[in-house]
């Protein structure tokens, strides 16, 4: 039975026959989400601080090892936020099926445009981070 309601839950891209069971324990899963911020003056830095509060959800998800929100150089309103995870389905079940994502969403939602992209990567080649680099931990 329909009661004129859309399902608004966003559909997540999977190549086929990958499931979210696969594991990359060792060199983890980098989630990369391209954001492009909506056309408002002062939406960046309303953004960033929203950003700045929703972390914590993000951190003490079960599976998450660390990230790295970037601001574009060409254009003021896109960000590339990348996301370490154990596995993918620490990404996708441990965190975007969780209570706590709505909560991520309403932080984040008001200033980010339709139409997020995300993908989902394994590393290749590996190297340590530099201290003060994206991924030494100290970063963000």
């Amino acid at each position: 039975m329909s009661l004129g309601v859309k399902n608004k839950r966003k559909k997540i891209f999977r190549a086929p026959g990958f499931t979210l069971g696969e594991s990359h324990q060792e060199g983890g899963v980098f989630e990369l989400a391209l954001l492009v911020l909506k056309d408002d003056e002062g939406i960046a830095e309303r953004f960033e601080s929203a950003f700045s509060e929703a972390v914590v959800l993000l951190e003490n998800a079960p599976g998450y090892r660390s990230h790295c929100l970037t601001k574009c150089l060409e254009a003021a309103r896109h960000y590339a936020l990348v996301v370490e995870w154990e596995s993918l389905s620490h990404h996708i079940e441990g965190f975007r099926e969780s209570a706590v994502y709505p909560q991520w969403k309403a932080l984040l939602g008001l200033y980010i445009q339709p139409g997020t992209w995300v993908r989902h990567f394994r590393p290749v080649v590996r190297e340590e981070a530099r201290e003060g680099g994206c991924f030494d931990g100290d970063y963000i």
